[in-house]
């Protein structure tokens, strides 16, 4: 939950919660020292007593201790209309001191704007820093014009100059540092979206070793099934031809040798599958290769199948492997034999 109603994140490269606590920092230690020293002069030299001083005081420790409770306690989000609040407060706290500690046409501490006018910058976008920067102006031109009436002396333009081209050049420097940010980050985001995408490559190529690995193995027990269903075949065949045979043991004969077939040519259909491998690259008829794969699965087939091959007056032809894509076509047509009706 945000601290302030204006809820979006300070787009920051420079780590405002650290940069806020040295601002604490110096806030406080600032009116401690004013008040030191107001306090001394009424011990010392019999001065007014230092009430303008402990007010400035207690109320600087008390918004300080305020806003880093927000921010380092309870780490609410650092919204600009917090930040605002922080450079305004800031301005009024060296304003007040400025007062204190005017002697003839100017004080000691004016420089003290040219902090907050960076601090500004760091915190606020830079059109917020000029804003903050024509507000320091003007309040320290009233300052010297009503709130201690003197002469208007070059010296105080020339602070006036000094302050609008603080906070230009230090909103420039802190723009290009904000775009160098950015520019950062996205390549470290681009970094680890290629880290990622690297992990899955390691990923899919330990997988895709698995699967070769289990292709292998399947190739392998297939090959071995093989041979001792050739076997079986053949001895099923051998029994068929036995005069002795009566028609039951015929038939059961032929059953084994028809499903030893079909057993056959699915483990060569898998072999060919798990297996693949493209000896030689050439160009092809596609005519000429479904004609002859016709012819095969008809002269394979015990149905009477008829095909009607239809294919336009100029040759077609493809680049292949001539004995994949025959296989292919025949497996195909295997297929649709065995799913016709009769």
């Amino acid at each position: 939950m945000a601290l302030f109603p204006d809820a979006r994140a300070l787009p920051l490269i420079l780590y405002p919660r650290r940069i806020l606590r040295m601002v604490y920092l110096g806030r406080a230690a600032l009116a401690s020292g004013i008040f030191l020293a107001a306090f001394v002069a009424w011990i010392a030299r019999g001065a007014s007593q230092p009430r303008f001083a402990t007010w400035v005081l207690v109320g600087t420790l008390l918004f300080t201790a305020y806003s880093f409770y927000q921010t380092d306690i309870k780490r609410r989000l650092i919204t600009p209309t917090f930040s605002y609040i922080q450079v305004v407060y800031d301005v009024a706290l060296v304003t007040a001191i400025v007062h204190l500690t005017w002697d003839a046409s100017n004080s000691q501490f004016a420089p003290i704007y040219i902090l907050v006018i960076v601090t500004a910058a760091v915190l606020l976008p830079q059109t917020g820093t000029l804003l903050i920067a024509s507000l320091v102006g003007a309040i320290y031109l009233a300052e010297t014009i009503w709130g201690h009436p003197s002469t208007l002396e070059l010296s105080v333009f020339l602070q006036l100059l000094v302050f609008i081209s603080v906070a230009l050049g230090s909103g420039y420097i802190v723009a290009k540092l904000r775009q160098a940010g950015e520019e950062h980050a996205e390549m470290a985001a681009e970094l680890a979206a290629f880290q990622l995408r690297e992990q899955d490559f390691d990923s899919l190529r330990v997988r895709a070793e698995r699967l070769e690995a289990v292709a292998e193995l399947s190739a392998s027990l297939a090959h071995e099934i093989k041979n001792p269903l050739a076997s079986i075949r053949s001895a099923a065949e051998q029994l068929g031809r036995v005069p002795a045979a009566n028609e039951d043991e015929k038939t059961l004969s032929a059953l084994v040798q028809r499903e030893s077939d079909r057993l056959s040519r699915l483990l060569s259909e898998f072999l060919d599958f798990a297996r693949p491998s493209v000896s030689r690259v050439e160009d092809i008829s596609i005519g000429t290769l479904i004609r002859n794969a016709a012819e095969v699965v008809r002269a394979q087939s015990d149905e009477a199948i008829r095909f009607k091959i239809v294919q336009p007056k100029r040759e077609l032809f493809v680049r292949g492997d001539e004995d994949m894509l025959h296989r292919a076509v025949v497996n195909l047509l295997l297929n649709a034999v065995q799913a016709s009706p009769q």
